[in-house]
């Protein structure tokens, strides 16, 4: 991907301030980035398989209606109603998204849930930070980390 105008990005996070970092870090990097919240990962299952969502029509976290291909999928691994090793999982099983990069983002100290992301489909793993210029700092590398994903995409199963 030569271009970082173009960028959607699916973000499945169960923490607020979490989601206000990222979101706030996202803005003032790249306001023209899309980017769309899920609180857990059956959300943004359910997302990626409804009717609506191919019309190319995406709700940004600010309510804005806006348009692009699917970029990137960033999961938090321990959340609720489906936690982000399953959504990966799933995720690699739809066809039309087998190929976008998926990122998990995560707290956990444990290897083997790190491990078993990767196994599941994950391209990668971040440990996500624990103050606002660490967030900022590793949203600044989200170019990059695409351009890496896009070009290797694919730990399939």
């Amino acid at each position: 991907m030569n271009s970082t105008e173009h960028i959607h990005i699916l973000i499945a996070e169960d923490d607020d301030d979490d989601v206000f970092m990222l979101e706030n870090s996202l803005r003032e990097q790249f306001p023209h980035w899309q980017y769309t919240f899920f609180t857990n990962g059956q959300e943004l299952l359910t997302y990626l398989s409804s009717k609506t969502h191919h019309t190319n029509a995406f709700p940004r976290s600010n309510g804005e209606s806006v348009s692009g291909i699917i970029s990137l999928i960033i999961l938090d691994i321990n959340m609720p109603r489906k936690d982000g090793i399953q959504t990966v999982k799933e995720i690699r099983q739809l066809p039309a998204y087998a190929m976008v990069p998926v990122v998990g983002f995560s707290t956990t100290n444990s290897l083997l849930q790190v491990e078993e992301f990767i196994k599941q489909g994950g391209n990668s793993f971040l440990q996500k930070p624990d103050n606002y210029n660490d967030f900022h700092q590793l949203v600044g590398q989200l170019p990059l980390l695409i351009n890496q994903a896009s070009s290797t995409s694919g730990n399939q199963p």
